[in-house]
């Protein structure tokens, strides 16, 4: 399952390595997606919108703004346990944004009004990409593992 990961990684090490890149700290941007991914999904989980303005990027922001304005407004929760991340690598670095790739598992459960209508805890694959703004660094885009 990581193969294709792992694959990016090595490519953007060996780019890094010919461009002589001396400002990349992989174990840095590692301990920031970690530190993010619990962040955020305990955040999303307890729909603790100060918390989420301070990770998410303002486009990312107001999208998840509006989708939980609009389950509020249908009912629908979305709960969170069992947080794990298992794995994270850098796979591209930019000038203002690096895409790291995840592998996480947890309970996700979508609940309208006292109905579970879904139950998942599988093994998932997403790949975020954080950017660099005004000497912040903010979560802009999550991809799934099959629009990668």
């Amino acid at each position: 399952r990581r193969y294709k990961a792992i694959s990016m990684h090595k490519d953007m090490k060996r780019g890094l390595a010919e461009k002589n890149n001396s400002s990349f700290d992989e174990k840095k941007m590692n301990e920031v997606v970690a530190d993010y991914y619990y962040t955020i999904q305990n955040a999303w989980n307890d729909r603790d919108m100060d918390i989420l303005k301070q990770c998410l990027s303002q486009s990312l922001y107001d999208q998840w703004e509006t989708k939980l304005n609009w389950w509020e407004y249908e009912g629908i929760r979305n709960e969170l346990s069992d947080i794990r991340l298992l794995k994270t690598m850098v796979v591209e670095v930019g000038d203002d944004y690096f895409w790291s790739y995840i592998e996480g598992k947890m309970r996700d459960r979508m609940i309208k009004g006292n109905e579970v209508t879904q139950d998942n805890k599988e093994i998932f694959i997403e790949y975020w990409r954080l950017i660099v703004e005004d000497d912040r660094i903010y979560l802009d885009e999550i991809r799934q593992e099959d629009e990668v």
